[in-house]
């Protein structure tokens, strides 16, 4: 009778279906990305160990049927043979509630998912939640029904918003009774400074593909702990005076561009951090023009994104001023190989994938280069198809056996960074200089340095210091999330550092925003340039650097870093 009465509660689209899949072929199916089909056999398998019913559950989400897989959950209590089984399922949960925006429950779903395996995913999901409907009392009252423990990654946040509401003697003492020190917590800034309420909308990709069970890594969920790690200064200074409210692009331009009216229209938010994509970002532009929203994202790099707009940032370095900053690493050193090779010209080779982003970099750094009258310059353009560059590079052959003295070889992926470092060996018997626009990962940064003793590196790994705020960045990183932060993170950090500098001068209001960046000093972030209108946002700060924990711009030097 018991589990009579519990398929009554299943969704009567179950009842007809087969009951003799097995666990096996559901998971096989679910691979395949056959969502629907694993929706509709999942729970009239005969599997008993709860991965059938997990499978379900992940494809209800998968394919947007959140309301399904919300009723799904509490429609009574299943067994699971596995941990991971059940981490994943409350996890799951966690997600359709948060969907539904059942806050409370996505929360205790979380918590669930987390007291089972403590991971920092699921840790930035519940703190995520502290900074969205959730208010102080209410997080108290649902983190009551649950004994804390030091390695609690919330437990410091939860603090600082109680410091700043008057809460914290409750939640001291809620800490207290339950075995923990708040002493041994981080110090919190009991100080309130009033101001009006500020509420931030955050658009990024936090569940597309974001599965355990394939180990898969989102990059919206790598900007996600910058961006909290940095906010929760903001935080502790501001308080409940700030708001942020999250929704989740699942890197769909159409879904980006109507969350972000829900975000302006239901919300009322006053500015928008994301999207991570340049086609979602276009796919806002006008709506946030419209509505004089700001709108920063951490990542875009089309150039023609920010033409016109006085409403769209991006804290990432666009693909003409990667192209733009090289030449400028590239035009001093021309001269001096002249002088040192005593010849009147200087060659330069370009290598790019045709009709991609390092086109557009390899176009930039020519048109910048072709300024200097010593300067020859050839493009070798490959197909994204081909193993092999080397046959599209004319140089080093018998009819041609001069030298180059450069060659400026973009990568607008780690793909095709890769594909370049696979050739570096050919390269360096060309050319005297290798210059790189190279993507912003650190694996492919640190092989290029190992394998060419003279390499220009163009991109923020070597356009960042790393000085004591970045080396303190990296260490808060580690000690909340463990590992080490990606670039993506500091990009995350960056709108963070941004979205506070926009509201402590008064955006969210009337002032334009390039009206107060004209009178911006020096950028309080982690990389520049910030974007906007089509032109860097202050021209005598075209890039800056940190140096002995301050900013100072950024000048070519013609060195190659090394």
């Amino acid at each position: 009778m018991r589990f009579f009465c519990l398929f009554l509660l299943i969704p009567t689209w179950s009842l007809t279906l087969s009951a003799q899949v097995s666990a096996t072929r559901l998971l096989e199916y679910w691979k395949q990305g056959n969502y629907d089909w694993v929706a509709r056999e999942a729970f009239q398998s005969t599997d008993t160990t709860g991965l059938a019913r997990l499978m379900g559950l992940k494809s209800l989400n998968r394919t947007g049927r959140f309301t399904d897989a919300y009723q799904m959950v509490r429609s009574g209590t299943f067994r699971f043979s596995q941990t991971r089984y059940e981490t994943e399922w409350w996890y799951e949960a966690g997600v359709a509630a948060y969907q539904l925006m059942q806050s409370a429950d996505a929360f205790r779903f979380w918590m669930k998912s987390y007291r089972l395996t403590p991971d920092s995913q699921t840790g930035d999901h519940i703190r995520m939640l502290l900074f969205t409907e959730l208010t102080v009392d209410e997080s108290v009252t649902l983190l009551s029904e649950n004994t804390p423990f030091p390695a609690d990654p919330w437990l410091p946040w939860l603090r600082a918003l109680a410091a700043s509401s008057q809460q914290l003697p409750a939640v001291d003492g809620w800490m207290i009774r339950n075995g923990l020190d708040p002493a041994s917590l981080p110090a919190t800034n009991t100080a309130s400074i009033p101001m009006k309420k500020v509420r931030i909308g955050v658009l990024l990709p936090f569940f597309e593909n974001a599965d355990s069970l394939d180990g898969t890594e989102e990059p919206g969920r790598e900007v996600l702990r910058g961006f909290l790690l940095r906010l929760e200064e903001t935080i502790r200074e501001w308080g409940p005076s700030v708001t942020v409210i999250f929704k989740d692009t699942r890197s769909d331009p159409e879904l980006a561009a109507k969350l972000a009216a829900e975000l302006i229209s239901i919300h009322r938010v006053n500015l928008i951090v994301g999207p991570l994509f340049s086609d979602e970002c276009l796919a806002v532009r006008d709506l946030a023009i419209q509505h004089r929203i700001p709108v920063i994202t951490p990542t875009a790099t089309r150039d023609d994104l920010f033409a016109g707009s006085s409403y769209l940032f991006t804290m990432n370095t666009t693909l003409k001023t990667r192209g733009r900053i090289a030449a400028e690493q590239v035009k001093p050193l021309i001269e001096e190989a002249i002088r040192l090779n005593k010849t009147r010209s200087a060659r330069l080779l370009l290598v790019a994938e045709e009709a991609s982003d390092a086109e557009v970099m390899a176009a930039s750094f020519a048109s910048l280069v072709a300024e200097v009258d010593s300067a020859k310059v050839t493009t070798a353009l490959f197909p994204a198809d081909s193993p092999d560059i080397r046959r599209y590079i004319p140089f080093g052959r018998e009819d041609d056996p001069d030298t180059l003295d450069f060659i400026y070889a973009p990568a607008s992926d780690p793909e095709q960074a890769e594909l370049m470092v696979s050739h570096i060996s050919y390269m360096r018997i060309l050319g005297n200089y290798i210059v790189n626009s190279a993507w912003n990962t650190e694996v492919i940064y640190k092989k290029f340095r190992v394998q060419t003793a003279m390499t220009v590196m163009v991109n923020d790994w070597a356009i960042d210091t790393t000085v004591a705020d970045y080396a303190r960045f990296k260490a808060d990183y580690r000690s909340v999330y463990g590992g080490e932060p990606g670039v993506l993170a500091f990009r995350g950090a960056d709108g963070a550092d941004f979205t506070a500098w926009l509201i402590r001068q008064g955006i969210p209001g009337h002032t334009e925003p390039d009206a107060a960046l004209r009178s911006l000093p020096v950028f309080n972030g982690f990389t520049g340039p910030i974007w906007f209108n089509g032109q860097v946002s202050n021209q005598a700060i075209p890039i800056l650097r940190r140096q002995n924990g301050s900013w100072v711009p950024y000048e070519p030097k013609g060195l190659p870093f090394h």
